[in-house]
């Protein structure tokens, strides 16, 4: 990892340039990397759960009349 400013500036410029190969990379990692899958599984059971939470209560005060 870069930790020096000139190392990070250099990192970006490379990953700029060789766009299609800093993608390959990250797509190589995210295969093999079986903790990035549970995170992003863990993320997703998250964000739909409060969907259908959100979801629900819309239900709730749509049966609500207002007189």
């Amino acid at each position: 990892m870069p930790t020096s400013e000139a190392q990070k500036r250099a990192q970006k410029k490379w990953n700029e340039n060789n766009r299609e190969k800093f993608n390959q990379i990250c797509y190589n990692w995210r295969e093999g990397n079986e903790d990035y899958r549970l995170k992003q599984l863990g993320y997703a059971k998250k964000y739909y759960d409060r969907k259908k939470m959100i979801n629900n209560e819309f239900k709730i005060l749509c049966a609500i009349d207002i007189v």
